[in-house]
């Protein structure tokens, strides 16, 4: 006996497939393009998940975050003082702690959440200097950091 109709089932697994292959697609739009209620693909999602074994996990932007700070320290032509630098990663690192309480960690990779935390941080605590590096660390890795801030913060 076939507890769930198949259809909604293919539904609700192309529907986690766009978000496990980070092509973000809103739930409201899936459902108005599939012809499909909302609450129904919404429903089948987690027995889905738990019948095919599949762990979530949500990678959080603290570690690259440390990383950023050290590579930005070591490309600075003059390094910043042990104050600054602890100062600087608090305040980064509240700005990841409000980042995590939105969507971004779910829509944006967790190093270009942190390149945007820092580059806050860094704006906050006037290092020119300090923005000029990541603007270019930024670059390389083609992250808008305003693109994740405006549709977070």
């Amino acid at each position: 006996v076939i507890e769930h109709h198949p259809k909604g089932i293919m539904l609700t697994c192309i529907y986690l497939a766009c978000k496990c292959e980070e092509n973000y697609i809103s739930m409201e739009q899936f459902a108005r393009g599939a012809s499909q209620n909302l609450k129904e693909i919404l429903n089948k999602e987690l027995p889905v998940l738990h019948h095919l074994n599949f762990e979530l996990i949500t990678f959080t932007p603290y570690r690259p975050l440390v990383g950023l700070m050290l590579k930005l320290n070591d490309g600075l032509a003059e390094s910043l003082s042990q104050d600054i630098t602890t100062a600087v990663l608090a305040t980064a690192r509240s700005c990841v702690d409000v980042l995590m309480l939105t969507d971004a960690p779910l829509i944006f990779p967790p190093t270009q959440l942190a390149l945007s935390a820092l580059s806050t941080a860094c704006r906050q605590h006037q290092l020119l200097q300090a923005l000029e590096r990541l603007s270019a660390v930024a670059s390389e890795a083609a992250v808008d950091q305003r693109e994740v801030l405006e549709a977070n913060m």
